[in-house]
């Protein structure tokens, strides 16, 4: 064999070689030194970057679409850290139903700031996983409650009993009835504070009530209320018991829904006039009173009078001697006070009269109101010398207007010097 047949033969062994190189994988046993190496798809654009990246560091990256999938099995505890995840990478979709459990979410690595506006719905939330203790003290406020969020069914059995509630008004509306217990079918405007404890009629007058309470057992009803306004006979039978501006306080049973004979009306009435009670029979008239008031005590248009005041008072010295002008005796003056018109007062007044001489002089006692002399006098006349006596007069009198007034006892005698007076006492009563 030639020369040139040799050369033939060893390039020809050269090329069935570099073939078999071709053919094999040899990347396993290759290494990338401070490089990167780029995979491309199959028109030729690379979709992973492996190695050395733009930053400096060392990462498999998807680019043009490529993606790197890993699973839990392939990442060590601890591989991936925050800083090592771009912004954004992770979104809903990219999360496997279920994959974030609560024991995989680090204690307070979720804040408020963190979560989106209404990320967080009923739905999401599992039965029972909201309890009080997942709850911040103060967490839970007025404002991020929803309206008609909180319902009756939604508040446990006892929550508010025995509670006090402050700083603030209890109402069920804004108008109305502010405060509603039982059953009511009351017309008009409701009360402020309204019980009832059954339903029943109407009653006209507590439309501008304050407080009205009714108790009804289908026949006859019991009824309170308080209001500031003008309050006629109810039109249902019942017993009430209410104020208004005309009475302090006004009782009524009602024995009656339409007036009918034999049916009656009874009131009691406490006011600024008195006292008044009052017996009626709407279907024949025929009226029965009893009062205490302005007029004194009647029933039926006698009058009488209630004692407020009375005293006595005795003299502290005697007049010696009596003379011809009307002296007041020391000590027998009292001031009074009326608090109504008309009142009455009676007076007594006992004088101890005694004669110095024998010539017919005559003693007198007077009794004066206000500076008036009234009617009657108290007379003694002494046949001798010496003779003693006590005389008395009884006075009565009306005093028209209400006010403080002075009564008292004077003296005095026909001459200036045959009698004296020793001692004398004055008691009242006053009537109004």
């Amino acid at each position: 064999m030639n020369a040139a047949e040799q050369l033939a033969r060893k390039l020809s062994e050269y090329e069935r070689r570099l073939r078999g190189v071709e053919r094999g994988s040899q990347l396993s046993r290759s290494s990338i030194e401070a490089g990167t190496l780029a995979i491309n798809d199959e028109s030729g654009s690379p979709v992973l970057s492996v190695g050395l990246q733009p930053d400096g560091g060392y990462a498999v990256v998807g680019t043009n679409g490529g993606q790197v999938v890993a699973t839990d099995l392939d990442l060590p505890d601890g591989s991936i850290t925050e800083t090592l995840i771009s912004d954004d990478a992770i979104s809903t979709p990219k999360l496997r139903a279920n994959a974030v459990t609560t024991d995989k979410v680090a204690a307070g690595a979720i804040e408020a700031l963190q979560i989106a506006a209404n990320a967080i719905t009923a739905g999401k939330i599992a039965a029972n996983a909201v309890t009080a203790g997942t709850i911040a003290a103060n967490a839970v406020t007025a404002g991020t409650i929803a309206a008609n969020a909180v319902t009756a069914s939604a508040i446990a059995a006892d929550a508010i009993t025995g509670k006090t509630i402050t700083g603030g008004l209890f109402q069920t509306a804004a108008s109305g009835n502010r405060i509603s217990i039982g059953n009511s079918v009351i017309n008009g405007t409701a009360p402020a504070i309204r019980w009832n404890s059954s339903v029943a009629g109407s009653w006209g007058v507590v439309t501008d009530a304050a407080i009205y309470g009714q108790s009804d057992d289908s026949t006859y009803g019991r009824y309170i209320g308080l209001k500031s306004g003008h309050a006629d006979p109810p039109n249902t039978a019942g017993t009430y018991l209410y104020l208004t501006e005309e009475h302090a306080l006004r009782a009524v049973v009602q024995h009656y829904t339409t007036p009918l004979a034999g049916r009656y009306l009874h009131t009691l009435d406490i006011d600024i006039a008195g006292l008044k009670f009052q017996y009626s029979n709407p279907g024949t008239g025929a009226t029965s009173s009893f009062a205490v008031g302005s007029a004194g005590i009647t029933s039926n248009g006698v009058a009488a009078r209630m004692l407020v005041a009375s005293d006595v008072v005795n003299s502290t010295g005697g007049l010696d001697p009596l003379t011809t002008t009307q002296t007041d005796i020391p000590g027998c003056t009292a001031s009074i006070t009326t608090t109504r018109a008309n009142a009455k007062v009676a007076i007594r007044g006992s004088f101890d009269m005694n004669m110095k001489a024998t010539n017919g002089a005559i003693a007198l006692g007077v009794c004066m109101i206000d500076g008036v002399a009234q009617a009657r006098t108290a007379t003694y006349a002494g046949a001798t010398n010496g003779a003693r006596a006590t005389v008395t007069g009884v006075w009565r009198a009306t005093i028209a207007a209400p006010g403080t007034y002075t009564i008292k006892l004077r003296a005095s005698a026909t001459d200036n010097t045959s009698t004296r007076c020793l001692f004398a006492s004055m008691d009242y009563d006053v009537f109004e």
